[in-house]
């Protein structure tokens, strides 16, 4: 299917016409995906994963602002406050992102920008990533990814999340392509995310899980002796993985 093709595919959709008339004056893909990245910031592409994905800044946490100051939890040495995240130009496209949320036609362009860019070289354009960096804002923001995950069918999206109180909050129905996965706030700690049918824990170690007694599985990514990628482990975006466990790095 051309780039044409597939934002065309949604011209009968509420809200999607004036995007789709801006991209029919568009002479090139390149062209496109400046006009998009206006609307929504732009995908991001983290190198471990096997697609492109959606981040915002760490920094904007609601409750990982609070927890980056607790001893033990799993914000405290959070990887998206430090290394390259603290680059200008990384910095500058993080908040470029955010501020785009509350703005006009955000959802419609990140369907129409998953459905053009999410695939090429090395891209699984079967899956997608929410919030490398950062998470929800409001029940607003979540509500907007599963109209996201609902107009795109043929992709799965995992959400991680902190933010169990806005996903509480939603009225609505959770796309089934849609993977919400509770991230515990504490380190080695179950308690918080036992009883929701999705989650993630950072561990010390694999010795941790038996005295844990959960259905988990260890994050191949995360071990040492690893590529650090994802390679072809798709887990963390299937439904019926109870338990992702990531080691502490």
């Amino acid at each position: 299917m051309t780039w044409r093709k597939k934002y065309k595919q949604f011209s009968g959709q509420p809200n999607f016409q004036f995007l789709i008339s801006l991209l029919d004056n568009c002479t090139s893909k390149a062209e496109v995906k400046k006009v998009l990245q206006g609307y929504n910031g732009g995908l991001s592409s983290p190198s471990k994963m096997p697609s492109f994905a959606y981040n915002i800044p760490a920094w904007e946490c609601k409750v990982g602002s609070k927890l980056v100051n607790v001893v033990g939890s799993t914000c405290e040495k959070c990887y998206a406050l430090r290394g390259r995240y603290n680059f200008s130009n990384v910095k500058d496209a993080l908040y470029r992102r955010f501020e785009t949320l509350q703005g006009k036609f955000w959802k419609e362009s990140m369907v129409l920008s998953i459905a053009i860019f999410n695939h090429g070289k090395n891209c699984d354009s079967g899956y997608f990533r929410w919030h490398d960096s950062g998470d929800l804002q409001s029940v607003k923001h979540f509500s907007d990814i599963c109209f996201i995950a609902e107009m795109l069918p043929e992709v799965k999206f995992w959400l991680p999340t902190r933010e169990y109180s806005i996903v509480k909050s939603f009225a609505g129905s959770i796309p089934v392509n849609l993977v919400v996965r509770y991230s515990a706030h504490m380190n080695n700690s179950i308690k918080e995310v036992k009883n929701k049918l999705q989650n993630s824990i950072v561990i010390d170690s694999e010795e941790m899980l038996p005295s844990l007694t959960m259905e988990g599985n260890v994050c191949h990514a995360t071990r040492k002796e690893s590529s650090h990628q994802c390679e072809d482990c798709r887990k963390c975006w299937d439904s019926k993985v109870r338990t992702i466990a990531y080691l502490k790095h």
